[in-house]
């Protein structure tokens, strides 16, 4: 749903950074479980393959979208 979020904010015309903190400043986000344990991880080439249209769509790198769902951006 975030994506898509961001998705509908830079084809606005905003651009991905502004889009991201415009998006960031009116999303409540929580998990029921806040420990590792109790989240789901996906695989980074998996998360590439869905995710890679979205970036394509918003002039973005791939990493760069992913970054934003990382706990250490870069890592797998």
């Amino acid at each position: 749903m975030l994506v898509e979020r961001l998705r509908e904010e830079v084809q606005r015309g905003e651009p991905f950074h502004r889009a991201v903190e415009r998006v960031r400043g009116n999303v409540a986000f929580t998990t029921h479980t806040p420990v590792p344990a109790g989240n789901e991880t996906f695989d980074a080439d998996l998360a590439r393959y869905y995710l890679g249209r979205f970036a394509n769509e918003m002039g973005v790198e791939t990493p760069d979208l992913l970054a934003l769902g990382q706990i250490r951006p870069g890592g797998r």
